[in-house]
């Protein structure tokens, strides 16, 4: 796996970030090309992935150390969400699929992938930060 970094915030080392990505990649069974695009254009939005041939994460760089770690592993379990089929975002206004199934509901914390997404978010910051 090869990733690139672009606008890398200076409260994070090329080793604390290499550590996090290379964690992460093994923790969830990735392995396509990675980049991580830390965007001051996200406005109040932690993060979000895009997939096409690679996964690119976008974070928002203006977070704490922790925060980017967290955001980094949630985004990278919706990439693997996308990559085996679990989750299709909506495009084209047509709606999210998630196991195959059109979804329907409208609050964020009750999205099957959001939940998915932080529960194991949480596991993999807790065996990352050895707690």
């Amino acid at each position: 796996m090869i990733y690139y970094v672009e606008e890398k915030p200076s409260i994070l080392t090329d080793q604390y970030l290499d550590k996090v990505v290379s964690f992460s990649y093994d923790y969830l069974g990735l392995n396509r090309d990675l980049t991580i695009d830390f965007s001051e254009e996200l406005g109040g939005t932690a993060g979000y992935v895009d997939i096409e041939d690679d996964i690119t994460v976008y974070v928002n760089p203006k977070q704490s150390i922790l925060e980017i770690t967290r955001t980094i592993f949630h985004e990278l379990v919706h990439a693997k969400q996308m990559l085996e089929g679990y989750f299709i975002e909506s495009c084209d206004g047509n709606l999210p699929l998630w196991e195959g199934l059109p979804y329907h509901g409208k609050i964020y914390s009750e999205y099957p992938w959001e939940i998915e997404a932080y529960a194991i978010e949480q596991k993999m910051t807790e065996k990352f930060y050895g707690e």
